[in-house]
């Protein structure tokens, strides 16, 4: 089911078994894999089935250290996210990426390169990667030195624009209600924190609901997340 949160009624209360904030390729694939079965989803997008100026300027910000993109140009917020721009550009995490470190902040990943290498098989199905070529990395094509530099290898997918792909999939879902247009402005924790009671949402044109689930997914990138996180302060 198709919703505009612009058509809904003003301070209107969903209800649901679980709520995905974002739907880029991690929101996407979740709702895909609760597609068809007994649990209820919501799946909220900020933007609509195309880019939108007024939307896409909601990714402003300024970033410090690292030089990086624009913030509002480097990702798309709309139905399926920044798969709309990927280059398709595929490549397991090696080991060392989820290890701890002097550097790393309260304690790293919490899981490890054996944990998530069993799912790699259905990621590449989702990408539309053929997994029958071996992933090994070739040997040093160049005479440089081994301790300076690597050779990796990276595949690319067609590249799979997730929002078109698997949009009839969701559609056609009778347990996925996929809300357009509806910006996650607070997630607001029940008063002891120990769980979330409701998502807050508003619509560029002032329209405001909440969606209460048993169950929420934050899937808006690293970036998003901590924003809304950050701005979620009433307790």
């Amino acid at each position: 089911m198709i919703v505009d949160a612009r058509e809904l009624e003003p301070g209107r209360a969903l209800s649901t078994d679980v709520c995905i904030i974002g739907s880029g390729a991690a929101g996407i694939t979740i709702a895909l894999e609760l597609s068809n079965g007994p649990r209820d989803v919501v799946l909220l997008e900020s933007g609509g089935w195309n880019v939108s100026p007024g939307t896409q300027r909601l990714y402003r910000g300024s970033s410090s250290g690292r030089p990086y993109f624009s913030l509002d140009s480097a990702r798309l917020r709309f139905f399926g996210g920044s798969t709309n721009h990927w280059t398709g550009m595929c490549r397991p995490l090696d080991p060392e990426d989820l290890e701890t470190s002097p550097s790393t902040v309260d304690g790293g990943w919490p899981l490890d390169g054996a944990r998530l290498a069993p799912h790699y098989a259905r990621a590449a199905e989702l990408c539309e990667l053929d997994m029958s070529l071996p992933w090994d990395d070739p040997p040093a094509a160049l005479p440089i030195p081994q301790d300076r530099c690597g050779t990796a290898l990276v595949r690319f997918s067609p590249p799979t624009r997730f929002g078109s792909t698997y949009r009839r999939a969701l559609e056609n879902a009778p347990n996925v209600s996929i809300v357009l247009r509806a910006n996650a402005i607070e997630i607001e924790p029940a008063r002891e924190g120990s769980r979330v009671e409701r998502v807050h949402c508003a619509t560029l044109s002032g329209n405001r609901f909440t969606v209460r689930a048993r169950t929420y997914v934050l899937a808006t990138g690293g970036i998003e997340n901590a924003r809304i996180l950050l701005a979620s302060r009433s307790v």
